[in-house]
C-alpha cells in the first residue's frame, strides 16, 4: 500500500495530469479534424483564412469558457473547504478551551488538598499534643500560616487564569530555602509521619524562578513518593530530596525507596488519571511536568539507588515577563494528551 504522505503528495499531480490531457486531447482532435475540414471546404487561399480565423475564434471562445468554469469550480470548493476549516479551528479551539480549563482546574484542586492536608495534620497536632512548648507552636503557627499563604496563590491562579495571567512575578530566590520551607510544612502530614524524610541541599541555590511552583513541585513530589511507600506497606519509608546546580541550571532529585515505576509506565505516568496507586489521580505529576515546562525544564524518572522511584527536575531559569499562563495551559494538554 502507498504510503498515507506520498499519496497526498501524487493526487495533485495526478489530477493535473488528467486535466492537462483532458484538454490536449480534445484540442488536438479539434485542430486535426478543423483543419481536415477546411482543406476540404476552402476554395482558395483568402476563404481558408476566413475559416482559420473563425475556427481559431471558436477555440479561443470555447476554451475561454471551459477555463472560466473550471476555476470557478475549483476557487469554490477551495472556498468551502476553507469554510469548513475554519469552523473545524473554532471547534477545536474551543474544545480545546474547555479541556485546559477542566484541567487546570483539576491541578489546582490536588495542589489545595495538598495544603489542606497540611493544615488538618498540623491541627491535629495541636488538638492531640495541648502541652506542646512555645517553640514547637511557633513552628506549627508559621506552617499553618505559610500553607493558608499558598492557598491564596492557588485560589488567586485559578480566578486569574480567566484573565490570561496569573500574576505571579519571577524574582530571584534561593532554592535551598524554598525546599526547607515545604519539606518542613510536610514533617507533621499523616502519609510522613513514618517516613525518614532527608534533605541533601547547598547553602543556596540561587535562580531566578516563580516560588510558588518550586513549592508544588516539592509538595507533589514528597507525597507522591510518601503514597507509594504507604501503599507497598514499607515500614521504614525513605524519602530523600536532593537539589544542585549545573551551571545556570537547577536540578532537583526525589528518591525513595518504594516499589519504584516500572519502565513501560514512566511516560504514561504523566498522563491525566493515570497512577500506581490504587487511589490516585495522576493529576501530582502533570503538575510538576507543567511548573518544570514554565522553567523551560525536563522530568525524568529512573531507578534510585534507594531501590524505588527516581524524580528528577530540571529548572532553567526564567525572564522577567509575568507567569505565562498561556504556555502553562500548553504544558498541562501535552501532559495530558
Amino acid at each position: 500500500m502507498m504510503p498515507s504522505s506520498l499519496n497526498a503528495t501524487l493526487r495533485p499531480a495526478r489530477i493535473a495530469t488528467m486535466l492537462s490531457l483532458g484538454y490536449l486531447l480534445p484540442s488536438l482532435l479539434y485542430i486535426v479534424v478543423s483543419s481536415t475540414l477546411t482543406s476540404e471546404v476552402a476554395t482558395d487561399p483568402e476563404s481558408a483564412a476566413t475559416i482559420e480565423m473563425l475556427k481559431g475564434s471558436l477555440f479561443v471562445l470555447v476554451s475561454a469558457m471551459l477555463i472560466g468554469a473550471l476555476s470557478y469550480w475549483m476557487l469554490s470548493l477551495v472556498q468551502r473547504r476553507q469554510s469548513d476549516s475554519q469552523r473545524l479551528r473554532e471547534a477545536l479551539l474551543s474544545a480545546e478551551r474547555r479541556a485546559t480549563t477542566a484541567l487546570l482546574s483539576a491541578s489546582v484542586a490536588h495542589d489545595a488538598r495538598n495544603e489542606l492536608a497540611v493544615l488538618k495534620s498540623n491541627h491535629q497536632v495541636l488538638v492531640q499534643n495541648p502541652d506542646l512548648s512555645p517553640e514547637d507552636l511557633e513552628d506549627l503557627y508559621n506552617d499553618q500560616a505559610l500553607a493558608i499563604e499558598r492557598l491564596e496563590a492557588l485560589t488567586e491562579r485559578l480566578v486569574l487564569n480567566c484573565r490570561n495571567s496569573i500574576g505571579n512575578t519571577p524574582h530571584q530566590a534561593d532554592i535551598s530555602e524554598l525546599i526547607r520551607q515545604a519539606t518542613t510544612a510536610l514533617h507533621t502530614h499523616t502519609k510522613l509521619r513514618d517516613v525518614d524524610l532527608r534533605r541533601t541541599l547547598p547553602k543556596a541555590l540561587s535562580l531566578k524562578t516563580y516560588p510558588i511552583l518550586v513549592h508544588q513541585i516539592i509538595i507533589n513530589l514528597v507525597l507522591n513518593a510518601a503514597e507509594a511507600i504507604d501503599a507497598a506497606t514499607i515500614k521504614d519509608g525513605v524519602i530523600h530530596v536532593i537539589a544542585r546546580s549545573e551551571g545556570q541550571k537547577v536540578i532537583l532529585e526525589v528518591h525513595d525507596n518504594g516499589p519504584g515505576i516500572p519502565e513501560d509506565l514512566r511516560e504514561a505516568i504523566f498522563s491525566a488519571f493515570v497512577s500506581t496507586k490504587a487511589e490516585g489521580n495522576g493529576l501530582g505529576l502533570i503538575s510538576v511536568r507543567a511548573c518544570a515546562s514554565s522553567h523551560d525544564g525536563e522530568v525524568d524518572i529512573a531507578t534510585s539507588p534507594l531501590g524505588g522511584a527516581l524524580v528528577r527536575v530540571s529548572l532553567n531559569p526564567v525572564g522577567d515577563a509575568p507567569f505565562d499562563s498561556a504556555r502553562f495551559h500548553r504544558a498541562l494538554l501535552a501532559a495530558s494528551a
